[in-house]
């Protein structure tokens, strides 16, 4: 083979490596979970809150239906948060948990409650947390930065709609006032808490 044919491919070569590095970089980019650090805390506290609701309504519910949606809720919660920090520590991303101060005041005013108050309680809790995170996981969730996280949003979002629809049937039972947990979710956007977590 002659020189010049030679030449061309070689120039070829040489751009075909330089592309490289560049999608490698756009790759790494795609997948950089870091940069929806705010958004994978959040959730984590979130879905801590939930299991630790969960077990109290184990313990405490009076309705058999509002103990099996504690229990439903520390499982689906549960799996949920384990594929979560499983995601981002696969990314770099490895953390502990914690609850906002937000969530703490929630565990604490259904510690104060008792009874049939405590069932109509914990589910006007859980139809507020499902329509915020629902919102979260639909706006933030879709606009992720990374494609696992948006991914692990567009997973979850049909399980906490499901969560949302099964808690406003119960609140039927206990008496909940449903449109009162709903007006405090639509009457004043917020944004999420800052959670406490231990890196």
């Amino acid at each position: 083979m002659s020189i010049r044919r030679l030449i061309p491919v070689a120039g070829g070569l040489v751009l075909s490596l330089a592309a490289m590095p560049a999608a490698s970089l756009h790759a790494q980019a795609k997948d950089d979970v870091k940069a929806d650090t705010k958004w994978v805390h959040e959730v984590a506290a979130d879905n801590l809150l939930e299991v630790n609701l969960g077990k109290m309504a184990e313990r405490k519910a009076t309705n058999p239906a509002v103990k099996q949606f504690g229990e439903r809720m520390i499982t689906d919660h549960g799996k949920a948060n384990q594929e979560l920090l499983s995601m981002a520590s696969s990314h770099g991303l490895p953390f502990k948990p914690g609850l906002g101060h937000r969530h703490e005041q929630k565990v604490d005013r259904l510690q104060k409650v008792q009874g049939k108050e405590f069932d109509r309680a914990y589910i006007r809790s859980m139809i507020e947390n499902h329509t915020d995170d629902i919102s979260y996981f639909e706006n933030e969730g879709r606009q992720a930065k990374s494609a696992p996280v948006r991914d692990y949003a567009a997973k979850y979002l049909p399980t906490l709609q499901q969560h949302l629809s099964m808690a406003k049937q119960i609140a039927g039972q206990v008496g909940a006032d449903t449109a009162l947990a709903n007006h405090a979710t639509t009457a004043a956007p917020k944004g999420k808490p800052k959670s406490t977590t231990a890196k």
